[in-house]
Order: structure tokens, then C-alpha cells, then sequence
């Protein structure tokens, strides 16, 4: 999953630059709009205006400057929030879907459907040659090897293997089975939206990879 963490640094790092410059234009603005109010107060008018509290007018300019920052912090919020889950939400919104028979099980998070490699999202299990890695391949193979799964894919790739979530053909959620089972564990780093959280699990002893540290 290393490549995928690469692509949502970067992710985060244009929604961030985006956010700055959407602030930047929309204070300009309404700087721009407030310099020209004042050139128009000087401007001898030929009709009676009415009369505005001083009170008021030394309040308005404030009162703008703070609207436009709270509405340029808001908006980079937004864009920060969207782009960082994004990934996640392409599951549920337009996402590829794959169907076909497992030709192959590389391991415990990694099946090949219909000859492409799909990386289970959502969950970390042990590497090939340590003992709860082999018994997760083990586990996964009894589950789905030549059977049909069907994968919502999100777009991203790590390695050669495309990145999505399975269902087998009971309907079950392939990762969140290897979960309850003990052989995987959840993976909050790429499961922000918390959809393997409270999974009445066996104790997972695994190895918990650094991309998998998250805030919640």
C-alpha cells in the first residue's frame, strides 16, 4: 500500500495548495469590492442618502474580512476533508467494478480475479513466511480460491494490483471475514470511513504497518 500513501500525500498536498489559493482570491476580492465602496463615498452624490450609523460603518469592513476568512478556512477544510477520504469514497460513488472467478491467491490481502491482483483495502496481514502470513493465505484460499468474488474498485494501484474491497458470493465482505477471523487486521490508515471498526473479532497479533497509524 505504500504507492496508494504516496498518492494521497500528494492528494493532500494539491487540495491544500488549492485551498490557500481559493482564500487568497476570495480576500482580494473582497478587498478590491471594499476599496471600491470608499473611492464611491467620495463621490459627491446628487441624491439625498440616507444617514448610516458610525457605528455601523467602522463594523462592516471587520465584519467582511472576517466572513471572507472564515468562508476561505471553511472551503479548505472541505477540500482537505473530500481529498483525504476521496479514496474511500470512490467505493461507494462511480466506482470500477471487477467480477470474476479467483484464478489465484497471492496471500492473505491479495487475490487475483480473473488474472488481475486486487489489494484487499481496509486491512494488513502478515507477509508470506511468517506463520499467521501463511495461515491467512490459507484461510482466504478456503474462502474464495475458484470461486466469484466481486471488487469495487477505487482507481488506485500499488504495485501491479489494483486497490478495492470484495464481496463473495454470500454477499460477505471478504476483508471483513479475515478480520472476525483473527488472520488480518484493520488497516485505519486506509479505512478512514470506519467501515472494519468494532468487528467482534478474534485478537489480531500481527505486525501493524506504519501507513496504518491513524487518528481514529
Amino acid at each position: 500500500m505504500e504507492q496508494a500513501l504516496t498518492s494521497e500525500i500528494v492528494w493532500w498536498f494539491v487540495a491544500g495548495s488549492l485551498g490557500v489559493v481559493v482564500a487568497f482570491c476570495v480576500d482580494r476580492l473582497a478587498w478590491r469590492r471594499s476599496k471600491s465602496r470608499k473611492l464611491g463615498d467620495n463621490v459627491i452624490s446628487l441624491r439625498r442618502r440616507r444617514k448610516r450609523s458610525g457605528f455601523r460603518a467602522r463594523r462592516k469592513p471587520a465584519a467582511s474580512r472576517l466572513l471572507t476568512y472564515a468562508s476561505g478556512s471553511g472551503a479548505l477544510v472541505a477540500i482537505i476533508a473530500i481529498s483525504a477520504l476521496w479514496p474511500e469514497i470512490r467505493f461507494f460513488v462511480f466506482p470500477e467494478i471487477l467480477e470474476g472467478r479467483v484464478t489465484h491467491v497471492r496471500d492473505g490481502d491479495t487475490v487475483e480475479v480473473g488474472g488481475t491482483a486486487v489489494r484487499l483495502s481496509g486491512i494488513t496481514c502478515d507477509e508470506l513466511g511468517t506463520p499467521l502470513g501463511e495461515r491467512a493465505k490459507a484461510v482466504a484460499s478456503n474462502l474464495v480460491s475458484g470461486r466469484e468474488l466481486s471488487c469495487r474498485l477505487n482507481g488506485e494501484t500499488t504495485y501491479d494490483r489494483v486497490v478495492g474491497r470484495c464481496k463473495m458470493a454470500d454477499g460477505r465482505d471478504l476483508g471483513r471475514v479475515l478480520i472476525e477471523r483473527g488472520v488480518c487486521g484493520r488497516c485505519a490508515g486506509f479505512d478512514k470511513l470506519r467501515i472494519y471498526a468494532g468487528i467482534p473479532a478474534t485478537s489480531f497479533r500481527g505486525a501493524a504497518p506504519d501507513y496504518c497509524s491513524w487518528v481514529w
